[in-house]
């Protein structure tokens, strides 16, 4: 757990706010996918 932290105070020290914006956009990307596979599968039945 304290890997991670340091590593993610590296990358934002490199990066800034845009790693984090990067990875909330991932994450928001990837709940529309999910949303958008379950709609598909509800029309195709």
């Amino acid at each position: 757990r304290q890997a991670f932290w340091v590593a993610k105070q590296v990358l934002q020290l490199g990066m800034g706010d845009a790693f984090d914006d990067w990875l909330i956009e991932k994450i928001q990307l990837l709940r529309k996918g999910s949303v958008i596979a379950s709609g598909i599968k509800r029309i195709e039945q």
